[in-house]
């Protein structure tokens, strides 16, 4: 039974770099951008929002028919509710840990300026983060209430100074057997 993984959290909250630091003998790796862009470039005419769904469903598709032993899904457009419903109802509580990434935007912003890609889109990385950070404040408490009432394992990373492998350590240590 594959096991499936959600990392959710504002833009530069280590979700890709925790994702590619898993190693399990099967194991798949949804980053959410990265079909973005595949489908985007597919399929020029269709709007931002309609975009954003049709690859969330595309990913919730292809993982509802994995025969991996781990898929993780991680991107910071999981944060809009009505993505973070059909993801819910989508996968088995039983097998599956929500990882929520909760650090406040002052970390976020020292993690962004770190990065080597930052001089080259500073003000576009800046919206970015500041409105997933947004979207993601607001959404937080009723994010917490979904998850409890339909009682899914959650896992808040609220640390930002914590390695990616203790970060690791502690996500496995959840993973359901």
């Amino acid at each position: 039974m594959t096991k499936t993984l959600i990392f959710l959290g504002p833009t530069n909250s280590g979700k890709t770099s925790t994702s590619k630091n898993f190693i399990f003998s099967k194991l798949q790796i949804f980053n959410f951008d990265t079909y973005y862009r595949e489908i985007r470039k597919t399929k020029i005419s269709m709007t931002f929002l309609n975009t954003i769904v049709e690859t969330n469903n595309y990913i919730l598709e292809k993982i509802k028919h994995s025969d991996q032993d781990i898929v993780i899904y991680e991107g910071a457009h999981l944060i809009l509710p009505s993505l973070f419903n059909g993801i819910v109802n989508t996968i088995d509580k039983n097998t599956s840990i929500i990882v929520l990434y909760n650090f406040p935007f002052t970390e976020l912003v020292e993690r962004m300026k770190s990065r080597l890609s930052y001089s080259r889109s500073r003000s576009e990385k800046i919206v970015l983060l500041i409105f997933s950070f947004l979207i993601f404040k607001i959404n937080f408490k009723r994010t917490i209430n979904i998850l409890k009432l339909k009682e899914y394992s959650v896992v808040e990373i609220k640390d930002s100074n914590l390695e990616i492998c203790d970060i690791v350590a502690l996500i496995k240590t959840q993973v359901p057997t």
